[in-house]
């Protein structure tokens, strides 16, 4: 980064990475909450691709309000739903509620990633490549680290506490 550059603040690419480890853990317990609720198999591809498709879906309808003026709003409410989306997966305990959770999930993130980058390059042209680089290794750091966490706390813990947990350090 340039000296006369102000750095970005930690909390965000912190958010981001929280945020990312949601969508991993959910691959790492759906095998698990197949089993403890009698999900049918095909339902499981309907709960994973449920926060894709919001989330495209998200992003192109609400990305160009970051540029309109709006991304610290749509960080805080990407936030507030993604930590809503976590909630219904510690609550929920159907295949109709867990769709719900993850399509919520992905309106969250469909919210926050193009408001996230928008804040991020905003003012910082000369470094704008460093700046989304260094998002997308959170990004991805989150969604790999999901997995393990989500494992670790479902087996010591059972199956509802890494939503439960995810759902408190997002809110």
């Amino acid at each position: 980064m340039s000296p006369n550059s102000t750095r970005p603040n930690p909390l965000l690419f912190v958010a981001t990475m929280a945020m990312s480890m949601t969508y991993g853990m959910v691959f790492a317990l759906v095998a698990d909450l197949q089993d403890e609720y009698g999900l049918p198999t095909w339902g499981l591809g309907l709960i994973t691709g449920a926060a894709f498709l919001a989330a495209l879906v998200s992003q192109l309808g609400l990305a160009r309000y970051a540029d309109r003026g709006h991304a610290r709003f749509m960080l805080r409410a990407g936030l507030v739903i993604n930590a809503i989306g976590t909630g219904i997966f510690a609550i929920g305990g159907s295949l109709g509620q867990f769709i719900l959770a993850r399509a919520v999930l992905g309106i969250g993130s469909g919210m926050f990633i193009p408001a996230i980058r928008r804040v991020l390059v905003v003012g910082r042209a000369e470094e704008a490549g460093a700046v989304l680089g260094r998002l997308a290794s959170f990004e991805i750091g989150g969604f790999v680290l999901g997995p393990p966490f989500a494992a670790f706390l479902a087996s010591a813990y059972g199956l509802k506490t890494p939503f439960a947990v995810q759902f408190v350090l997002l809110a």
